[in-house]
């Protein structure tokens, strides 16, 4: 196999492991986006399968699964690229590991926002579509794309940016610091947590923490994200969201789903950093 530079071999082993990731954790992200933006159409995470198998079969779960796998496919790869880019630029700086490690993380977070959010955007209109048996409004992700644009703009496709950008910058840097820090500990706990076994805990277990620390900005961008394209523009606000999600939830709101994204956190961020570490191995 031909070598590639090191940042090439993040760029490529980042991307192919976010997207073997996400395709695995998409049924728990589905429940969780409905659980955010339907308010009480669901008691729960299982209510929610129930009664999404009862309407749109089996693979209703998986639907808009397109935008996800190829989002977290170009987020991995930017993410692992620039977390790689970034420690090279601090590298030579009088911090610690874990300073140089959150500096380059958040760097990592902020630069990926620009390919998250399109794809984001569509994920969520998708999956909140024929929700409680209500006729599809879009026939796949491509018309979806299309009537966001006709109806908003290019502006229209980057709905929730702002809230993006304060859930994940910081948060990524929290992730790449948990994750250096369990790989580094977690062998010292058991003989069977060396090597890819570390790896694979080491990753789920940061994903974990990353998304219990950005859950309730989550909530928030979600519910922006789900807005129908009828809404008016003063609802597309963080503090209108914030404020009606209050209003009508209360503050436990925020928190809706979060246990279903923690169980999809772990497989999905464990086989990213097991797939990334092999293929940036071979590739290197």
């Amino acid at each position: 196999m031909v070598a590639l530079d090191p940042i090439s071999a993040e760029l490529c082993a980042g991307g192919i492991g976010g997207a073997c990731g996400v395709f695995i954790g998409q049924p728990f992200d589905f429940i969780k986006v409905r659980l955010q933006s339907l308010g009480t159409a669901y008691t729960g995470p299982f209510d929610c399968l129930r009664k999404t198998i009862r309407h749109e079969g089996i693979l209703g779960v998986y639907r808009g699964i397109l935008p996800p796998v190829l989002n977290s496919f170009v987020l991995n790869a930017i993410m692992f690229g620039g977390f790689g880019h970034g420690h090279a630029v601090v590298e030579g700086k009088p911090w610690s590991r874990a300073t140089k490690s959150f500096l380059a993380g958040s760097y990592a977070g902020l630069i990926s926002v620009s390919a998250l959010v399109p794809f984001d955007l569509v994920k969520c209109q998708m999956q909140v579509d024929r929700a409680g048996g209500r006729a599809a409004t879009f026939r796949n992700s491509s018309d979806c794309a299309r009537a966001i644009l006709r109806a908003e703009g290019i502006a229209g496709m980057y709905r929730g940016s702002l809230v993006t950008v304060a859930r994940d910058s910081p948060t990524t840097g929290a992730y790449f610091v948990a994750y250096e820090a369990l790989e580094h500990h977690l062998p010292r706990l058991s003989p069977a947590l060396v090597g890819e076994p570390a790896t694979f805990f080491a990753g789920g277990l940061s994903g974990m923490l990353a998304w219990l620390l950005a859950y309730p900005l989550d909530t928030v961008k979600t519910h922006l994200q789900a807005l129908p394209l009828s809404s008016r523009p003063n609802e597309r606000t963080i503090e209108h969201a914030v404020r009606t999600i209050h209003a009508r939830h209360g503050a436990a709101f925020f928190f809706r789903g979060l246990g279903t994204c923690l169980m999809r956190a772990f497989p999905v961020n464990s086989v990213t950093f097991v797939v990334y570490k092999r293929l940036r191995g071979l590739l290197a």
